[in-house]
């Protein structure tokens, strides 16, 4: 099928000067006609339309003329756009696609107002050449001629997009989150369920409650600590949770720590001192993962740090924490241009999720406070009941059946994050009163020693017990959610000696056995066992 439509394609470029930058809205109508008898298809209900350089352009493009406010069954795209001198026609097609697909997915979603297509292919001419390569083609889940549209052009890149409803959104409201409060509501609930199934079929064990603590503290903020015993599951959650959200590959990078790193070299890389037109980027995949989520803004990426703290963290981690905290851009290299590729500076990604496991042992570092402050620390246990039951039938994981079973959750849970909330809670006054009183009560018991914390860390916990009551709906408990906060947000900046820590710890577990908090009554009795040594923290 490419054959002919190449064939047709080469009498347009002889026809119409400029060829696709030619604005005349006749000059598809062959390649349309043929494409319309091969699925087969009413030729009127094909939407044609074309962009050189500039795929934004088809923001307007798309809901021209008489698809303004409709739907219809299909849309063909031509793109005209160059390969780079660093890269393959792949690679080429992968960048240009995934443009492709940042800018016109929401007229298949339905996230662009009035205007929708149940499918959207797409072709590019790369620049001086004469033919047209098959680019993406993105459809609904029940478009009716897509399993016959892949036959005619195979080996193109094919993506489903569950299909949306909007309502008016509030004044000022990014159209990336105007989205039905109901319907979203409804996907996030169903979120944490069908995780946990799929985590089931991999085999992967997790204690209760473990899961909706990692997804709401992701969707809290996008940076998150997970520690505990080594081999526990740690990097294997991160992996297996990132593995079901992808849709590409790329998504998810593992980079294991060095003892090593002592600058953020390794983890954006540097420019060659010796030779200034060429950038050294780190061989662990960081750097390139944060490009290809720049890149690509409507899927999650994760960036996940194994072994956190074989070295000190401050020192290589210090410039990405600023940037999430504060939203300024990475400075990569003082050039006025990319070099290779990379950009002066770079924004951190909105679609950038970063976690980091941390084993505590002689060969690591501690954590500074000012790290745990900005993270929801997880920490992972084993029980004996734990081993005897895994020892039972032990089964290694299948993170490979994980692989795309959630990926139509990925761009929700970009958005979620983006807009801090997931749909509609309920009683939501009464949870900020409730949360407010515990936290003025915790503030004054770590006052003892001077552990108090922010407005950021209330803030943020404040955020986790919105989120979390709207991902779990009516199995929602707000005392653990606030038992969740105080055991991830608050406690894991405790540490010293027992002179200085006792006093806190016997107030603070006073107040939370009264409270019924018990994941943090649990933790302050394991830290109160190891002062007899004199000295503890959270992360021991």
């Amino acid at each position: 099928m490419i054959e002919i439509i190449n064939e047709l394609f080469r009498e347009l470029l002889t026809e119409y000067s400029g060829g696709i930058s030619n604005t005349s809205t006749k000059k598809y109508q062959k390649i349309k006609q043929k494409i319309a008898e091969a699925l087969p298809m009413d030729a009127e209900h094909i939407y044609a339309t074309g962009s050189s350089k500039r795929i934004s352009n088809l923001d307007t493009r798309l809901p021209q003329g008489n698809q303004r406010g409709q739907n219809a069954p299909l849309a063909v795209v031509f793109l005209q756009q160059d390969v780079r001198p660093d890269e393959t026609a792949e690679h080429a097609l992968e960048r240009i696609g995934n443009s492709f697909s940042a800018t016109c997915d929401k007229f298949v979603s339905g996230e662009e107002r009035g205007t929708t297509f149940d499918g959207i292919l797409s072709f590019v001419q790369f620049d001086n050449e004469t033919e047209l390569r098959p680019l993406r083609f993105i459809h609904i889940p029940n478009c009716n001629y897509a399993s016959k549209l892949e036959s005619l052009f195979p080996g193109v890149s094919v993506k489903e997009i569950p299909r949306q409803s909007l309502i008016s959104a509030a004044p000022g409201t990014s159209p990336a989150i105007q989205i039905t409060l109901q319907d979203s509501v409804i996907h996030a609930k169903n979120l944490i369920a069908d995780c946990r199934t799929a985590l089931l079929r991999a085999r992967m064990r997790l204690s209760d409650g473990l899961l909706e603590r990692f997804i709401t503290s992701l969707l809290t903020k996008r940076f998150v600590v997970l520690a505990g015993l080594s081999g526990s599951g740690k990097t294997q959650l991160a992996l297996a949770f990132g593995k079901w959200l992808e849709e590409v590959e790329g998504q998810v990078e593992v980079v294991a720590v060095g003892a090593d790193w002592t600058s953020n070299e390794n983890i954006v890389g540097y420019r060659d001192a010796l030779d200034p037109g060429k950038y050294r980027r780190p061989t662990n995949g960081s750097l390139d993962l944060l490009l290809r989520a720049y890149k690509d803004p409507s899927r999650p990426y994760f960036l996940i740090l194994d072994e956190m703290n074989l070295s000190h963290v401050e020192r290589y981690f210090s410039d990405v924490l600023s940037s999430l905290e504060s939203g300024h851009p990475l400075a990569l290299h003082g050039a006025d241009a990319e070099i290779e590729g990379v950009p002066p500076r770079l924004q951190l990604p909105q679609n950038v999720f970063i976690i980091g496991t941390v084993n505590v042992d002689e060969t690591t570092y501690m954590f500074s406070p000012k790290v745990l402050d900005r993270a929801n620390v997880i920490e992972f246990r084993m029980t004996s009941a734990d081993l005897k039951q895994f020892l039972v039938a032990p089964q290694p994981l299948d993170l490979e059946v994980l692989e795309g079973m959630g990926l139509a959750y990925g761009p929700h849970f970009v958005r979620w994050a983006e807009a801090g909330s997931v749909g509609q809670a309920e009683n939501s006054e009464a949870n900020t009163s409730a949360v407010a009183s515990a936290l003025s009560d915790i503030f004054d018991l770590l006052s003892i020693n001077g552990s108090e914390f922010g407005y950021r860390t209330a803030l943020e916990i404040a955020k986790f017990v919105r989120i979390q009551s709207e991902l779990l709906g009516e199995d929602w408990d707000l005392l653990k959610a606030l038992d969740a906060q105080i055991l991830q947000r608050i406690m894991p900046k405790l540490h010293g000696s027992e002179r200085r820590l006792r006093p806190v710890l016997n107030s603070l577990e006073a107040y939370v056995s009264k409270e019924s908090y018990t994941l943090s009554q649990e933790k302050i009795e394991r830290m109160q066992s190891r002062l007899k040594d004199g000295f503890a923290s959270f992360l021991d």
